[in-house]
Order: C-alpha cells, then sequence, then structure tokens
C-alpha cells in the first residue's frame, strides 16, 4: 500500500490535468478494439461460414459450381481443395451418367430384341418371380389367358389366371428337380378354363447358383409356355367316337359276313338258298369297302395328334 501510494497521487493529478485526453484516448483505443474484432470477423468467421453456405450448394448442384478463392491463406487453399474435389465429383458424375446412358442403350436394345422375339412366338409366354408374379408375357398369353375378363397386368399373381393348385404342383415338382440337380427342370399340367377352354402349359424354373459356393440352385423365377389345346381334344374325341363307330360296324359287318359263309358251306343248302347269301356277302363287303374309304379319307384329313397329358407323382394318384 506505500509503494502504490504515490502512483494513485499520480494517476489522480494526470485525471485532473488530462481528463479529456484519457476519454479519448479510451474510446479511441474502445472504436480501435470494435474494428479490429469486426475485421476479424469478417475475414476469418464469416468468410468461414459463406464459404460452408457456397460448399454445401455447390454440392447439392446438378452442374459444376466453382466456389471464389478469397479471404485468408487457410480460406483460400481450404476453397482450391473444395473445387478440385468437386472437379473430380463432376468428372466421376460424366462418367457415371455415360456409363448409365451406354447400359441403358444396350438395355433397351437387348429389351426391344426380347420383345420382338416373343412377340414372332406363336405359343404364349408367360415369365414370373418366384412369387408368382407377373413379369413379362406376350400379346398371345394376353389373348389367352384374359378372354374379355380381368386382363393380364404385370404385377399381379398369376394364379389369377392359371389354376392355384395346379401352379403349386408343378413348383414343387420343379423345387424336387432343382433340388436334386436335374439336368432337365420343367414340367407340364393342363387344366380347364372357366370359359370351357382345355389349356396345357410347359413350365420352366429359372435358377441361380451361388458362385462362391457348392450350394443348390436357387429358383427366382418361372417361365410358362401356354397353349390351347381345345381344338386336339375335341378332334381327338371325334377321331375316338368314329374309331368306335367303325370297329362297331367292322364287327358287325364281319359277324353277318361270316355266318353267310358258314351258311353256303353247309352241304344240304340248294343252289336257290345260296343266291341271297351272295347278295348278302356282296352287300356287306360293298358297305364294309365304304366304311373304310370314309374312315381313310377322315384319317389323312385329320392329323394324328397325341391327347395333352400330365405328369404327376404317385402320391398325388
Amino acid at each position: 500500500a506505500e509503494d502504490a501510494e504515490p502512483l494513485r497521487v499520480l494517476l489522480a493529478r494526470v485525471w485532473e490535468s488530462h481528463s479529456v485526453l484519457v476519454l479519448v484516448c479510451g474510446f479511441a483505443g474502445f472504436v480501435g478494439i470494435v474494428f479490429a474484432v469486426r475485421y476479424i470477423r469478417l475475414r476469418y468467421l464469416t468468410a468461414i461460414s459463406r464459404l460452408v453456405e457456397q460448399l454445401a450448394m455447390a454440392v447439392r448442384a446438378e452442374r459444376l459450381v466453382t466456389l471464389p478463392v478469397e479471404g485468408g491463406r487457410s480460406q483460400k487453399a481450404l476453397a482450391r481443395a473444395a473445387n478440385a474435389l468437386l472437379q473430380e465429383r463432376d468428372t466421376l458424375r460424366h462418367q457415371v451418367q455415360t456409363v448409365i446412358e451406354e447400359s441403358t442403350a444396350q438395355l433397351a436394345t437387348e429389351r426391344n430384341q426380347l420383345a420382338t422375339l416373343m412377340a414372332e412366338l406363336k405359343q404364349s409366354i408367360v415369365v414370373c418371380n418366384a412369387y408368382g408374379q407377373v413379369l413379362l408375357f406376350n400379346a398371345r398369353a394376353r389373348e389367352l389367358l384374359s378372354g374379355g375378363e380381368l386382363p393380364l397386368q404385370v404385377g399381379r399373381l398369376v394364379t389369377q389366371w392359371v389354376d392355384l393348385d395346379l401352379m403349386r404342383h408343378a413348383q414343387g415338382i420343379l423345387s424336387a428337380q432343382v433340388a436334386r440337380l436335374a439336368g432337365q427342370t420343367a414340367t407340364e399340367f393342363v387344366w380347364l378354363t372357366d370359359r370351357g377352354t382345355m389349356l396345357r402349359v410347359h413350365m420352366t424354373a429359372i435358377t441361380t447358383r451361388d458362385t462362391t459356393a457348392a450350394a443348390t440352385p436357387t429358383v427366382t423365377g418361372y417361365v410358362l409356355m401356354i397353349n390351347d389345346v381345345s381344338a386336339e381334344q375335341a378332334l381327338q374325341s371325334q377321331r375316338e367316337a368314329w374309331l368306335y363307330e367303325l370297329t362297331d360296324f367292322s364287327r358287325a359287318r364281319l359277324s353277318s359276313i361270316k355266318s353267310a359263309i358258314d351258311a353256303l358251306q353247309h352241304p344240304d343248302i340248294s343252289e336257290a338258298a345260296r343266291k341271297p347269301l351272295r347278295a348278302q356277302i356282296q352287300a356287306d363287303v360293298g358297305l364294309f369297302s365304304e366304311q373304310l374309304r370314309k374312315a381313310g379319307a377322315r384319317a389323312v384329313a385329320d392329323l394324328i395328334r397325341p391327347w395333352p397329358l400330365q405328369q404327376m407323382t404317385a402320391g398325388d394318384f
């Protein structure tokens, strides 16, 4: 306290004689500090915040945006590094876009080729995934399955048009074939629709195998080739009907001819009795020949086609 007393006296004298100067110097120092803080804030803090906002906008922009290189040394270095990253990202974006456009063009070409191929096929083709959702079909399949009712559409379950029980049964057969690594993964089934048409389906499994491990292939989808066999079934029924008719007619005519021949071989028969028997044999032979001629003409006109059959397990049988 004794050492500080002269200093307090000195400060009191200075304040009494130079108070205005002290106030002016203090105010000038305060203003200088304010301007210095403002300069530092504008040059570093605000500039950095503005650079961050500009960088965020440049990242979200669809085209290349270059950040202004200004401010202090560290800010300029940061802006140059950000511009380099943005330039590299834009280059990669153009490369990826080029690859996407090339892949899209190739995919479109392959899709058009597949669409043309499926359109030219005489069979009705439906492709679905493992859950039974329709992925692809051609116009013939739409005409065959729609029939004025629910139109065939992508994304719907194929069991809306194909019998559910038969579809599950076929999936079980294909799963068993895939599980035992059978060379041929295909099956067939036939069903009668509500419209009275008989459809035969050749169903094949689409499988994928894990290349890193010797695992069982996984069924990822199915290909259904559908044919309308109603005309074949009707033709086969007609063919069988006239074959049975021909068999019965032939049996009756041969029986009549045999009876006439047996009567002619009798030793006591007269010549007058032989004449009607010969006429009967001649008439039966003529009718038999005419019937065979008609049967031959029908056999030539109708192509011999097998019945549409269906594979089934012994347990189901």
